[in-house]
């Protein structure tokens, strides 16, 4: 005699809420690891501050203002050498020796102003150029009454000017070179920064990327079991 199947059968609306629950989770996580990868690619996306060949351009800046610094300063002793020489003979190596720091002096600035960008860059290599002008003026004016009346006459009259117009452009060209090199090593740390959030963007990168592949195994597992059921 057959006997009647007691067995109860699983309830459908009981496994309808684990399978929603399941779901949601997903899609929470799903969002999460979204929001994750829209920020590392905003950031990544994101224009660096400065390039290396940013870097390299100042690198030269420095070079240039540490070579201008030192042409005004070699200026400074054959100057002094000038009012104690009284033979126009013996002041002829100085006058070349004063000449040539000059010259190259001038090629300094012609040099920087073609690596400077910014307004107030500009107006500092046009201050060291005004106080260039300056110098030039007093210093032909030192020479002539040096050969015209002698060193007497160009110690009163037009060392002190002289002396004094060296000196600002001097003074400027030295602290030209300091900010040039504190830019420099700002910018450096800058670029070294950036290379640092740049390769922690990557690792964030790739994490979010495994655990959007599990999380993508996990789903496709859930959804057939789904169907299965």
């Amino acid at each position: 005699m057959p006997y009647p199947n007691t067995a109860v059968p699983a309830a459908p609306a009981a496994v309808a809420p684990r399978a929603g629950a399941r779901l949601a989770l997903l899609l929470a996580i799903a969002g999460i690891l979204g929001a994750l990868g829209l920020f590392a690619a905003q950031q990544w996306l994101r224009p660096a501050p400065l390039t290396v060949a940013d870097l390299d351009t100042q690198q030269q800046r420095v070079a240039v203002a540490e070579s201008l610094q030192r042409h005004a300063e070699g200026t400074t002793v054959p100057l002094v050498q000038l009012l104690v020489t009284p033979d126009r003979e013996m002041r002829i190596p100085l006058y070349k020796q004063i000449d040539t720091a000059n010259a190259a002096a001038e090629g300094d600035l012609a040099a920087l102003a073609l690596l400077v960008k910014a307004p107030q860059d500009k107006a500092r290599v046009q201050e060291l150029l005004d106080l260039r002008t300056r110098y030039d003026e007093r210093y032909t004016a030192a020479v002539e009454e040096l050969e015209l009346s002698g060193a007497q006459g160009a110690l009163s009259q037009f060392w002190a000017p002289t002396r004094e117009a060296l000196a600002a452009m001097t003074q400027a060209s030295r602290r030209l070179a300091e900010q040039e090199r504190s830019t420099f090593a700002t910018q450096r740390v800058t670029l070294e920064n950036h290379g640092a959030e740049t390769q922690r963007l990557m690792w964030v990168a790739a994490v979010v990327a495994l655990l959007a592949a599990a999380l993508g195994g996990f789903g496709v597992r859930m959804l057939g079991r789904g169907v299965a059921a």
